[in-house]
């Protein structure tokens, strides 16, 4: 009888223990998805892996400040990305509509166009949405983020390094005879270029900021089959011109994706109607270029872009009209074929362009 009730006791000990582990895998699922939900699949990875790493993964009750109280994290999320393109849009008469509305009455009003918007960024997995600033609304394409979750960009890691890891990094440079070191100077800083176990590497040093390290893991391997046998250079000369055609292409077909984008999100807001009976009208700026990206912040992080494309891009917004869409030379440049008439522009010179020089924009015509 003893050892009946005992095997009794067990079972039940071993299935309360088999739906405690249930409910924190679904748990950890949820707090997965949620992550997932707010930075992009490989920088969500690398939250949760830190997370891990931090010896919380078993916590069912790990929060995302849990997630980002890490020692690296901040300075190793940030990315470089080449031909992003990025579109803002902003409310025609926001501040006016929402003096003269209660503000709930503005949130329900908000709320209801950008999840309309985020709808149509759900349709295609070249966009994502960067954030919302009051009335602006902030999307970008070609981060290198919608193949299966993995970057698919080829764009260099930045790292920011302490000053122990800059002195110890400068004294195994100095001591390693058998790396390549090219070592640079500037009036804003100096550089040294490091390949070691097929990585490039670049460190910057500057004296207001710091020393950064610029990672680029397929340098090296590049640099190799340039130096490699000459019966194999012609190979690799089609096989590297049929990259950048291929690389050209998507980057064309990414802006065209943001601005099919653009497109729908001025047809939606038309549908709209703002709290003080106005109809909704918005402003639309495109512009391609360069930026950083990264997570800032430990308390409630986010994932960012910055660089100058961004103000441009903004700037675009800013400077164009009610209901219309304007881009840049850059992204005209870009998204222009003679073979492909889905889009019409009007050119609009010499735009006055505040931090800049005037500048050449285009309008894409009204033809919705």
């Amino acid at each position: 009888r003893r050892l009946f009730i005992w095997k009794k006791i067990t079972r039940a000990q071993h299935e309360k223990v088999e739906r405690c582990k249930k409910m924190v895998e679904v748990e950890k699922e949820k707090r997965d998805d949620f992550i997932y939900s707010m930075f992009p699949r490989p920088v969500a990875k690398e939250l949760i892996k830190h997370g891990e790493e931090n010896g919380k993964d078993n916590d069912h009750n790990m929060t995302i400040k849990d997630v980002a109280l890490v020692h690296n994290l901040g300075r190793s999320m940030a990315c470089m990305h080449k031909d992003v393109t990025i579109l803002f849009t902003d409310i025609v008469g926001f501040t006016p509509m929402a003096n003269a509305c209660q503000p709930y009455e503005v949130m329900h009003f908000l709320h209801n166009l950008f999840s309309a918007f985020d709808e149509l960024i759900e349709m295609d997995m070249h966009l994502w949405k960067v954030e919302t600033v009051g009335d602006a609304f902030m999307v970008a394409a070609g981060l290198g983020i919608e193949e299966d979750g993995e970057s698919s960009s080829s764009g260099v890691v930045v790292e920011m390094l302490s000053p122990s890891e800059t002195c110890s990094r400068n004294m195994d440079s100095s001591r390693n005879t058998d790396s390549n070191s090219v070592i640079a100077s500037s009036d804003t800083g100096s550089s040294r270029v490091l390949e070691d176990s097929g990585n490039s590497s670049t460190i910057m040093s500057y004296g207001r900021t710091g020393t950064f390290i610029l990672m680029d893991p397929k340098g090296a391997q590049r640099k190799a089959k340039e130096n490699s046998m000459n019966q194999m250079r012609k190979e690799q000369l089609v096989l590297s011109l049929s990259s950048s055609m291929s690389s050209a292409t998507g980057k064309r077909d990414e802006a065209k994706v943001v601005i099919n984008f653009g497109v729908s999100a001025l047809q939606e807001a038309r549908c709209q109607q703002m709290p003080n009976g106005e109809p909704c009208q918005i402003r639309v700026g495109v512009h391609t270029g360069s930026v950083c990206s990264g997570v800032v912040g430990r308390r409630m992080p986010r994932f960012c872009l910055y660089g100058d494309t961004v103000n441009t891009a903004s700037r675009m917004e800013s400077t164009s009209i009610p209901g219309r869409m304007q881009i840049s030379q850059t992204t005209y440049n870009l998204v222009i074929d003679g073979d492909d008439e889905l889009f019409e522009w009007e050119p609009r010179k010499g735009v006055v362009v505040k931090g800049k020089e005037k500048m050449n924009t285009y309008f894409l015509k009204d033809t919705f």
